[in-house]
């Protein structure tokens, strides 16, 4: 305190900068590396032994004094334990590439949340870069909660020796328990490297999940967007050698763009993400016209964005990236992937499961294996699709364990469980991925779908909302639309409806879907002229993509329907009959569910019932025969209602 009465507080001033500028001098001798984090272990613990957790321990942090002992500086976030926090819920303090995966969700963290962040200070310092990495926070957030990180090569070609490879793999365990429980225990290990002990080796893994992990320590050196390739030893495993034997080479705009595009496409199925997981594979095919890789890739997200959107030039463009990878075979396993999922598509399910299959043994063998996770994820698929719901979970399984299989083969498993009638376990592997990434849009989107099957309505609307924040795809608005009129919200429906049709304007499309639903919501509130008006729109441009190729059944469907809420209920039967003639078996449930319709709206009771029986026999949902405004005078029929019931269970009994 002055003589004046103003107070001041003397720090220790430390001439020897921070870890950062010693890491921006360039390598760091492996041995002082694990000096200097010994060093700042042994501060951290004086602070954890008197109840302190620091939250943010990073090389600016850690202070060299004129001896070049490490000091542990700036406790700002500091927190005691067992205080109070005035932090809100859910926010998470700290530098972003440090947060251990508890912080990076803002849950409760304690000790050992610094003893990762410490584990990723050993790791920058060892090889030169972060292990979690990227252009903007969310890929970091995401990258440290969805995948392990991987020991790379020092800048200069140094392999990092495996008992430094162990400490850093124990620190930064996703699994607080599975972590040092105390800063004594990082540096007992450190010390006995330090004399030239062998440190506690990692539990081994079984030789299948060794194999899966060594395929997934090349699939993660995309997917993490650290500015490094890897070439170097699995982290977890301590296995050492360079893969293939290639040295190792630095990082360049190439591997930046595909590890940006991987990213994105993880992110979720939107137009935003997969347009910019487009441009980066692009980019990356531009600087490298001869690369597989890029041109796997980007074969691989081009059957997405077809399956998506039925675009022309993307069938154009997928022809001739399988035309240069084609000729290749296993040598490309992700030009095998693009086929399988074509395959797929085509409903060849048997030729979809042996392409996957082949490309999740080209792995082993080629220069890139990046087709493991996808490769999973596919043949999941196509064993689903042939009914073999036990096998293709099997596989999903074995794939969660590869890159970004924790989030894509969760995806896929979830839509198994949905396949299979199996709510509650589609639910499960839907909420392990949102605990992964609450972010992630496809997640959100599938999520939302289910619980409108389900008529849990509100749980939709609260999903769908958050991925209207995450995107602008009018296909979020319109589900969230969807999510408001099973709740009653006509005019919220409404307006969410309204998000959808101006997106939709904005990317140059007329959907007749947003007419409809405009139409039914002036239904329900028996505004009759005004659901006319809407309905006339929905048929006029109906008309128009039924007279180009992009229309399929579903729009002949929908026209149909549309006639009968018009009155015009000739015509509708007419068309609906003629769509059952010859009935295809993908769609044949849509079919008679829109006759259920027409016949409700004809109030004719034995059509109604007969068609509703037919539906249900392919499609066991008695909801949908009462949620369009065409069962309105349904929905509170005791008969009706009783008729649905005695259905399902007899189907049952069957």
């Amino acid at each position: 305190q002055l003589p004046s009465g103003q107070r001041f507080l003397v720090t220790a001033y430390y001439a020897g900068g921070s870890l950062a500028e010693r890491l921006a001098k360039g390598p760091i001798p492996f041995d002082d590396a694990a000096r200097m984090v010994r060093q700042a272990a042994a501060g951290l613990g004086a602070a954890h032994a008197r109840g302190i957790v620091h939250r943010d321990v990073k090389p600016a942090n850690l202070l060299l004094d004129e001896h070049g002992t490490v000091k542990v500086a700036d406790f700002g976030i500091a927190k005691l334990l067992g205080a109070t926090s005035l932090t809100r819920t859910g926010a998470s303090l700290g530098t972003p590439a440090y947060k251990s995966p508890e912080q990076s969700r803002g849950s409760e963290v304690d000790q050992r949340t610094d003893l990762w962040s410490l584990g990723v200070v050993l790791y920058e310092l060892l090889t030169g870069r972060k292990p979690f990495d990227a252009e903007y926070e969310q890929a970091v957030v995401h990258s440290i909660l969805a995948f392990e990180p991987q020991i790379l090569e020092t800048a200069d070609g140094r392999l990092v020796p495996e008992p430094l490879r162990r400490i850093v793999s124990r620190a930064m365990a996703k699994d607080p328990d599975q972590r040092y429980q105390r800063a004594g225990e990082l540096i007992a290990d450190l010390d006995a490297w330090l004399r030239g002990e062998t440190t506690q080796p990692i539990p081994t893994l079984s030789r299948r999940s060794t194999q899966i992990a060594l395929g997934a320590a090349v699939v993660l050196s995309l997917l993490l967007a650290y500015t490094g390739s890897w070439r170097g030893p699995l982290l977890h495993l301590g296995v050492m050698g360079p893969v293939g034997g290639q040295p190792a080479t630095p990082a360049d705009d190439f591997e930046i763009q595909l590890s940006n595009g991987q990213h994105a496409w993880l992110m979720g199925n939107t137009g935003e993400h997969l347009d910019e997981a487009e441009a980066c594979f692009e980019k990356a095919l531009a600087l490298r016209p001869e690369s597989t890789k890029a041109k796997g890739l980007l074969a691989v997200l081009k059957v997405e964005e077809f399956i998506l959107w039925h675009r022309e030039e993307d069938q154009d463009q997928l022809d001739a990236l399988l035309e240069e990878l084609r000729p290749l075979g296993e040598s490309a396993p992700l030009g095998l992937i693009a086929e399988s999922k074509l395959s797929s598509l085509l409903k060849r399910y048997e030729e979809a499961e042996a392409l996957a299959r082949r490309a999740i043994s080209a792995w082993q063998t080629c220069a890139y294996p990046e087709a493991c996770d996808l490769g999973y994820v596919w043949l999941g698929e196509a064993l689903a699709k042939q009914g073999k719901y036990e096998e293709a979970k099997a596989e999903l399984e074995s794939g969660l364990l590869v890159g970004g299989g924790r989030i894509r083969c969760r995806l896929k498993l979830a839509q198994v469980f949905e396949w299979e009638g199996d709510f509650n376990r589609a639910s499960t592997a839907y909420e392990e991925v949102r605990s992964i990434d609450p972010d992630q849009t496809t997640m959100l989107n599938d999520y939302g779908n289910l619980l409108l099957k389900h008529r849990d309505f509100t749980r939709a609307a609260g999903l769908f909302l958050h991925l209207t924040t995450k995107t602008e795809d009018p296909v979020a608005f319109y589900n969230l639309g969807n999510a408001y009129y099973g709740q009653g919200l006509w005019e919220e429906a409404f307006a969410e409806y309204e998000n959808a049709e101006q997106r939709y304007r904005g990317r140059g499309e007329l959907t007749p879907v947003t007419a409809i639903a405009f139409g039914d919501v002036r239904a329900e509130q028996e505004d009759d002229e005004g659901a006319r008006n809407w309905y006339r729109i929905a048929l006029e441009r109906l008309e128009e993509r039924l007279a180009s190729e992009a229309s399929g059944l579903y729009d002949q469907c929908r026209h149909a329907v549309v006639l009968g809420k018009l009155g015009r209920l000739a015509e509708a039967e007419r068309d609906i009959d003629a769509l059952l003639e010859n009935p295809p078996k993908q769609g044949e449930a849509f079919i008679w569910l829109s006759a259920a319709r027409i016949a409700a709206l004809k109030q004719d009771r034995r059509a109604l019932e007969t068609s509703a029986r037919r539906y249900l026999e392919l499609e066991p949902e008695p909801d949908r025969l009462k949620d369009d405004v065409a069962f309105k005078a349904y929905r509170h029929d005791s008969d009706y209602t009783h008729f649905l019931n005695s259905v399902m269970e007899d189907l049952q009994r069957r």
